[in-house]
């Protein structure tokens, strides 16, 4: 349990265990995104390392190589139906080409917040061993995104649609 206005913790149960985090591990992206002041209208081209996850994973929506999509868009595809490879895409672009640069720059992130029970090996919290938070980690993440307007907005919103230079693509929140 945590103060909304001030983030301060104030009760919970084991809430330091490192713990996988799943799709959660997408608010920090997100985090980054807003606080390096990504422009969000800029529109990003789908990688054919993250169409890979296509077809592969529940959590995807079927972009494909070459789409095009804003960064606004891809945020809201990676939060509201947890859509893989909208965060790897999101993640290569803003690692400057680089999905493992990006993913150095979530751990400096999680070093800088004080989180000591989080450490990320991926952007989209698919399993492996060293990819961990705690309650007391991503409540910390989590209040520090809610910071941000547009990150509010897209976690408060149940259903969108968002539009590549081909098709439209209905999203749903699947929580």
């Amino acid at each position: 349990l945590v103060d909304a206005e001030t983030g301060l913790y104030l009760a919970g149960k084991n809430p330091d265990e490192r713990l996988p985090i799943a799709s959660t591990t997408k608010i920090m992206v997100s985090l980054l995104a807003l606080e390096e002041g990504a422009n969000l209208e800029e529109e990003v081209a789908i990688t054919g390392q993250a169409e890979r996850f296509v077809g592969t994973l529940y959590s995807n929506i079927g972009l494909i190589e070459g789409e095009r999509l804003s960064v606004r868009e891809l945020l809201k595809a990676a939060m509201i139906p947890s859509g893989t490879e909208a965060v790897y895409t999101l993640s290569a672009h803003l690692g400057g080409g680089s999905v493992s640069v990006f993913v150095e720059d979530m751990n400096q992130k999680a070093d800088s917040m004080g989180l000591e029970n989080t450490h990320f090996e991926n952007p989209a919290g698919i399993d492996a061993r060293g990819h961990y938070s705690s309650a007391r980690d991503l409540a910390s993440i989590a209040w520090a995104a809610m910071e941000y307007p547009t990150f509010d907005d897209i976690v408060d919103t149940e259903q969108a649609t968002i539009t590549t230079q081909n098709r439209e693509i209905e999203l749903f929140n699947t929580n």
